[in-house]
């Protein structure tokens, strides 16, 4: 089920493709109850809470053709989330559009017009909505953690990682907080990306979703920097701990017991085969061998959209090796 649009933590640390929009607390169920819709009470409890985007969409949709305007602003809000949710990125900016006109300056509709333009790739467009609600909500955290996301799309590690730092501060609990930000310094090649993995996996547990994530890619950062004690150590403290699931293989193949062909036969969909071509891109730059890392990261942004981290990576990667310009998204 759907949680509230208030509540839904929907994005994870293992959660590879889904919508960097999470953590927000919009706190929708009062805000109806404020608004007085006690009328079309089934529709407004939809559109608050659904099992699936597609019926908190019909939901959201037939109150805001039943009530007068000054009740749409939330159902509005509440449907391009639900959007979002969807992997559409076009309409949620048309609904944010028209919360804003009835409620201006309102942080939430500046917030999910944000995530429309991040997940086209409009980080610029992104970071100014994002801009704009931090000036009226400077310690919401969502958009902290969001601006920093569409900083590291951009290449602005410094900037993304002040973001972050500032959301650790208010909320030093969220293990996905860390997470980004090690992503940012190891792309960034800063020597405490690797910890800051560790304590994202310490706060998430090894069993949560995001834990093998955290291995993977602190593994990858330690060496990155020459820290290959470091990097021995995330895979020695992984055994026997982990899910076996996606992407339990990637760390088989980091411990040298399958090889790469084996490797790419788990991926099975185009999610997976993005992470693949991403990880895989990553290890051949390690060893030196830039032709076969270019051809995976551009693999990864010919298939996959702008709002994944596997893209972000992907896009620094090829940046690093001078091949920034040699191909777009296809998304």
């Amino acid at each position: 089920m759907l949680a509230p649009a208030a509540e839904r933590l929907k994005h994870r640390m293992g959660c590879w493709r889904c919508s960097h929009h999470d953590l927000r607390s919009i706190a929708a169920a009062a805000l109806f109850a404020l608004t007085g819709c006690a009328s079309d009470s089934g529709a407004r409890r939809s559109c608050e809470q659904a099992e699936t985007p597609d019926l908190q969409i019909s939901a959201c949709t037939d109150l805001i053709q039943s009530t007068g305007e000054a009740h749409k602003d939330i159902a509005f809000i509440n449907r391009g989330y639900a959007y979002i949710a969807k992997g559409d990125f076009d309409r949620p900016i048309q609904d944010s559009n028209e919360a804003l006109r009835l409620t201006p300056n309102s942080p939430f509709a500046l917030f999910n017009r944000g995530s429309g333009y991040f997940g086209k790739g409009d980080y610029d467009r992104a970071i100014h909505d994002y801009d704009t609600g931090l000036r009226l909500e400077p310690d919401d955290v969502q958009a902290l953690k969001s601006r920093g996301d569409a900083y590291i799309a951009k290449g602005d590690y410094d900037r993304a990682i002040q973001d972050f730092d500032h959301a650790i501060r208010l909320k030093p609990k969220i293990a996905l907080l860390y997470y980004d930000r090690s992503v940012a310094q190891m792309l960034g090649r800063r020597p405490e990306g690797a910890a800051g993995f560790r304590t994202a996996l310490d706060l998430e547990g090894w069993k949560g979703r995001g834990a093998p994530y955290a291995v993977i890619f602190g593994n990858i950062a330690a060496r990155q920097v020459g820290d290959e004690a470091t990097a021995k150590q995330f895979l020695r403290d992984s055994v026997g701990k982990l899910d076996e699931g996606w992407p339990y293989p990637v760390i088989r193949f980091l411990r040298g017991e399958i090889n790469e062909d084996d490797l790419v036969k788990q991926a099975v969909d185009d999610d997976k085969q993005a992470q693949i071509h991403c990880f895989l891109g990553l290890e051949h730059a390690l060893a030196g061998r830039t032709e076969e890392a270019a051809t995976h990261y551009l693999w990864v942004k010919e298939h996959s959209g702008p709002s994944s981290s596997g893209y972000w990576i992907s896009t620094a990667e090829l940046e690093r090796l001078g091949r920034g310009a040699d191909a777009g998204s296809k998304r």
